[in-house]
């Protein structure tokens, strides 16, 4: 079996790929919350801490590649 993959190589086309990986991500991410066998308070809770997470590793990402002078299309 063969697969061929054409990424994108302009910068829109990059961007609406990473959108779309994000997407999917997240909905992966909310049907296990959702399997989780706990209350829908702490369900709730884990979201929470998972986007609070998110954010943080995010800017700590972007501040390091500033430094590196790398700029990531998102």
């Amino acid at each position: 079996m063969e697969v061929f993959v054409n990424y994108p190589k302009d910068e829109e086309g990059i961007r609406e790929l990473n959108k779309a990986v994000a997407q999917v991500h997240a909905t992966l991410v909310l049907k296990a919350v959702e399997d989780l066998d706990i209350s829908s308070e702490s369900k709730k809770k884990v979201i929470r801490t998972l986007v609070q997470k998110a954010k943080e590793d995010a800017l700590k990402e972007e501040k390091e590649n500033k430094k590196k002078g790398i700029e990531i299309a998102y």
